[in-house]
């Protein structure tokens, strides 16, 4: 008896979680910088709350 295999559709969902994890981490990255450029606080921006609670 083997294993469990990790079929295709399994491997495509993992890169796709590892891709859209990484996406969310330089958009953080990105808004960070802005805020910093404009000398404001990131925690009340409700852009970047909203991009959170949609993730």
């Amino acid at each position: 008896m083997t294993g469990p295999t990790t079929g295709p559709d399994e491997v495509a969902a993992a890169r796709r979680n590892a891709d859209l994890t990484a996406l969310q981490r330089e958009l953080d990255e990105l808004l960070d910088r802005r805020d910093d450029l404009a000398g404001v606080s990131g925690l009340a921006d409700p852009f970047r709350q909203a991009v959170r609670w949609s993730a």
